[in-house]
Order: C-alpha cells, then structure tokens, then sequence
C-alpha cells in the first residue's frame, strides 16, 4: 500500500539544522511522480514550524528530495489557510503575503547548498585519512 507524503523535510536540511530524528517501526512505501518509481520512508520527525504568525508542531517525513529543502503539503496548507497565488507571483496566509523567494535569492541558496556539500564531503574525508592512519 502506497501513500503519499503530505510534509516532507530532506535528510540533508535535517543534519544541516541538526534536528533529532526518529525511525520509523516500519518503512512507509511512497509512489514517485513517474510510473513504476517508488521509494521509502524509514525516518520521521515532529518540529516546530514557523511560518508568518503560525508557530506549530508538526510532523514530517524525512525523504531524499532534490532540490527542495522542505516541502509544505496541502494538508497543513488547507488547515493554517495558505494560498497560492502563482499569476501574482504571491504566497497569502489568512490573507497576509508571506516573504516569497525570487529566481536570484533561489540560486544563491543553490550555491549555499552545493558549499555546504562541498565542505560536508571534504570534512568526511579528513575523518577517512584521520582513520587509516
């Protein structure tokens, strides 16, 4: 049985922000956007979510997502009444617009994140050459 993933937060913002996580007792299966492509959740997490005057716990499944950070479900949208508005290029919650990222602040976290990786990969390294010696 297939489920789909309502919020969702990527292992890599997890140990970014250094968040506690908890395995699951069973993997959840989850059906991919293509055909025949599916993975699974094995970690979860409850956090407090901040967003405009909203401050909640919620919960969220840790999967490998590309690209994205966290993704915010229509679930949690419906419930805290956020909308969005893309001919206006505007997010509105209780219909206040919320702080929208533009192309050129995107690709400066792409930038950020790729350093983070570099700098993640470079400090496993050091711990491998740390190790064999």
């Amino acid at each position: 049985m297939t489920q789909g993933v309502s919020e969702a937060i990527s292992l890599e913002m997890v140990q970014i922000v250094g968040l506690k996580v908890h395995q699951l007792m069973e993997q959840i299966p989850i059906q991919l956007g293509t055909k025949g492509s599916k993975s699974w959740i094995n970690h979860g997490m409850k956090v407090c979510i901040k967003i405009g005057t909203v401050e909640n716990y919620h919960y969220f499944n840790i999967i490998n997502i590309d690209r994205y950070d966290v993704i915010i479900g229509m679930v949690f949208m419906k419930q805290h009444r956020i909308m969005l508005d893309f001919k206006k290029d505007q997010v509105r919650m209780r219909g206040k617009n919320l702080y929208v990222l533009c192309e050129s602040v995107d690709k400066y976290l792409q930038v950020c994140r790729q350093a983070m990786q570099h700098s993640k990969t470079l400090q496993n390294k050091k711990v491998t050459q740390n190790e064999t010696k």
